[in-house]
């Protein structure tokens, strides 16, 4: 996995597959030490998705914000989109409504 979106799409693939989220967010959490910039990002997300999995909305919001932030930064409006949706999913999942509309329009006007 060379390139953030590569990273994003093996990370998901694990969750959607099956593969248990503490078992996705410990692979996470490793990998963001090692890396740094988008890649860190993705990971991040990768973490976001893996905490909406345990039902720890807060912990997920947090990581897809700072994702959300990395990928803004760097450029990636590919991985700013997926970063706002999880974004918008970690506050539909805290009942922040507003918060969570907020987050599907970014989404929305980035892919524009």
């Amino acid at each position: 996995m060379d390139t953030p979106m590569a990273v994003l799409e093996e990370g998901l693939a694990w969750l959607e597959e099956g593969e248990g989220a503490d078992a996705v967010l410990e692979e996470a959490m490793a990998a963001m030490q090692k890396s740094s910039g988008s890649m860190k990002g993705a990971w991040k997300l990768v973490a976001a998705e893996a905490y909406l999995g345990k039902g720890k909305a807060s912990e997920a919001l947090s990581s897809a914000s700072e994702a959300l932030a990395i990928f803004k930064e760097s450029g990636l409006k590919a991985a700013e989109v997926q970063a706002a949706c999880s974004v918008a999913s970690a506050n539909l999942a805290k009942q922040d409504w507003e918060d969570a509309i907020a987050a599907v329009t970014r989404a929305l006007d980035l892919t524009v």
